[in-house]
């Protein structure tokens, strides 16, 4: 894994980071009570559209919606 930033997805703490082979993946925690109670991974390109477009114009961002 190459690539990693801290943001928030759809309301979600997460990551995006870049795999091998360039692949985008942006992953986000459901928190309840201070607990992890699940992890959304995301590696649909038409899905990440957005998140790539904003990587390759080096715009800062905190909160993404897919």
């Amino acid at each position: 894994m190459s690539l990693v930033k801290p943001i928030w997805i759809d309301g979600l703490p997460g990551y995006i980071s870049r795999e091998r082979g360039g692949v985008l993946q942006t992953t986000a925690f459901a928190i309840e009570d201070g607990r992890i109670t699940g992890v959304y991974i995301t590696r649909n390109p038409d899905k990440l559209r957005n998140v790539s477009r904003l990587l390759s114009d080096g715009q800062a961002f905190g909160d993404v919606s897919q």
